[in-house]
């Protein structure tokens, strides 16, 4: 899959977050909701958007009669939570010696800028086959969603099926894709997410980033954003674009 370091390319500093419907947001309130600061579906399982949780509640019982036991392990997800996975991570990474913007580039492979996650969206499932044991090596890894993996049966029925229920996965295998790592584990609901991720397209990054309580967000200017929002916020499935 090709990677791109958004911090070192400088194509992309010409196209920006106006790249979709440059219109801005008309309320507060639907900026702290795209950014995870505000979760209008607390009562609902796993915090989903209602259209979301219907739709995953028939997508896992039809698996159940193939004895497919679909969990999740990940679902919404606040900024509060996505600040202290980035933040350790960042710490992780940082005991190898490494600058700041390298630190940076290594942590979005797999983890998005606080406020910046589409789990903050109510949309988006990480998931497991509880009928399955997994062994040491963790839940949400590669080896377990393969062939003779402890998910693998599992994955293979999302791949042929989770459309039906209008879930995709987020971030493909496609060899021609940019931005964060492959993750078989990550399915979102498009009838909603899409949505979403247009009116996503209408905030200014930058002033959700220059928030000192994220590590290193001195390092990551405007025309950084520009091409991590290129790159990795729309380096998605096809499916999933507006």
């Amino acid at each position: 899959m090709r990677r791109i370091d958004f911090l070192k390319t400088s194509l992309l500093a010409g196209v920006g977050l106006n790249l979709i419907l440059p219109q801005k947001l008309k309320t507060p309130t639907s900026v702290a909701y795209l950014t995870g600061k505000k979760n209008p579906y607390k009562n609902y399982t796993k915090s989903l958007h209602p259209k979301a949780y219907k739709a995953f509640l028939q997508m896992r019982d039809c698996a159940l009669e193939q004895g497919i036991n679909i969990q999740i392990v990940s679902g919404y997800r606040s900024f509060d939570r996505q600040l202290s996975i980035w933040n350790n991570k960042f710490e992780k990474f940082k005991e190898y010696s490494l600058t700041d913007a390298e630190v940076i580039n290594k942590v979005t492979n797999y983890s998005a800028i606080p406020g910046t996650s589409r789990h903050h969206w109510g949309t988006e499932l990480d998931i497991i086959d509880e009928n399955s044991t997994v062994k040491s090596t963790g839940l949400l890894n590669h080896n377990n969603f393969e062939k003779n993996g402890a998910f693998y049966k599992m994955h293979k029925w999302l791949k042929e099926n989770a459309h039906q229920f209008d879930y995709h996965i987020v971030y493909s295998k496609d060899k021609s894709r940019t931005g964060f790592m492959y993750e078989p584990w990550h399915y979102s609901y498009a009838p909603v997410s899409k949505k979403l991720l247009k009116k996503y397209s209408q905030l200014n990054l930058n002033n959700i980033i220059r928030d000192n309580r994220i590590l290193g967000y001195k390092n990551i200017d405007e025309n950084c954003l520009k091409s991590y929002f290129r790159t990795h916020l729309l380096g998605i499935n096809q499916e999933l674009l507006p």
